[in-house]
């Protein structure tokens, strides 16, 4: 993450955004554990 980070900071970028699967509550975890912070969702419905 440290690294991407650095990539983001030297092209000026202002935040870094990822997504991942809600059911995914390890990667969840990681990413809130590096200061990521939830800023929307999406939910679907099959139909």
């Amino acid at each position: 993450m440290a690294a991407a980070e650095a990539f983001a900071r030297a092209r000026d970028c202002a935040d870094v955004t990822l997504n991942l699967w809600e059911a995914n509550e390890s990667a969840a975890a990681f990413y809130r554990a590096q200061c990521f912070a939830t800023q929307r969702r999406t939910l679907e419905k099959k139909i």
